[in-house]
């Protein structure tokens, strides 16, 4: 809204807006698809809610008009990239902890902006692995929630726990206590030298760690909340168990690409 749709349609009145003109608007973003269908799918959204509420009837310009075409991204950070991006945010940890720590959750767990962003403490417990080590498990409702009807899980290793314990307590309860940092990515990335790399990239780079060290591919698809199964108690525990270790070995690899000393 802020962005795409209110510079062009904000000081008008809904029913005064044009299906011709939301299609010329559209067109615009033929570069960038993934920002002009979003936008488009959120201004239709406005006139259904609208609609149900009785403030507009029988109007949607947004109607019928098709997106632009998709190809599916496929961009994750190389190991010299992944190297320089943790390296630069343990070094901003000293300044700006909690977007720091925000964005190497995501690349150590894998984890989707949207759920760190309300995580709460009380949603996470903490368990002890095979191994010994401590991890924690992060619950709560997320994307896929609405389409299964169940709380996404996220596994949180051992050197991900030591950034979460390192970042000042949040008075509202909140595990990172911010929004995704966009400041500061931006100026990571550049620093970095992959200004084309989105953020969520890194959820990405977490899986390509993961199958690149042999990592089954249904478990990945699980730390990511990709779907999610129907099990009994007993296998539920044996996957919980199956994402804890595969969760430790891709955030170990991770560590051992961007030779990062655990913090302390």
């Amino acid at each position: 809204w802020e962005k795409n749709i209110k510079p062009k349609f904000g000081s008008r009145s809904f029913k005064s807006i044009t299906t011709q003109e939301v299609r010329r608007w559209h067109r615009g973003f033929a570069s960038k698809p993934f920002a002009g269908n979003r936008s488009l799918e959120t201004f239709a959204k406005m006139y259904s809610f609208g609609a149900e509420e009785g403030i507009v009837e029988g109007i949607n310009p947004c109607w019928k008009i098709k997106g632009h075409p998709e190809r599916k991204r496929r961009r994750y950070a190389s190991e010299q990239e992944l190297r320089a991006i943790t390296g630069i945010l343990e070094r901003e940890m000293a300044t700006h902890p909690r977007e720091a720590a925000f964005l190497l959750l995501i690349a150590y767990t894998g984890a989707r902006p949207s759920v760190l962003e309300r995580a709460k403490s009380y949603q996470m417990a903490r368990v002890t692995s095979d191994s010994g080590e401590e991890f924690g498990v992060l619950t709560g409702d997320g994307k896929s929630s609405a389409d299964t009807g169940e709380e996404e899980t996220v596994i949180i290793p051992p050197n991900a726990l030591r950034i979460i314990d390192a970042i000042p307590k949040n008075q509202d309860g909140r595990i990172v206590g911010c929004m995704m940092p966009r400041k500061l990515w931006l100026k990571v990335r550049k620093e970095a030298g992959c200004e084309d790399l989105w953020a969520r990239d890194l959820r990405r780079t977490f899986a390509t760690v993961g199958m690149s060290g042999g990592v089954n591919k249904d478990i990945i698809g699980k730390l990511l909340n990709h779907s999610a199964s129907q099990t009994t108690d007993i296998y539920a525990k044996l996957d919980l168990t199956a994402r804890i270790k595969a969760a430790g070995q891709i955030a170990d690899r991770i560590t051992q690409i961007g030779k990062v000393i655990p913090l302390r």
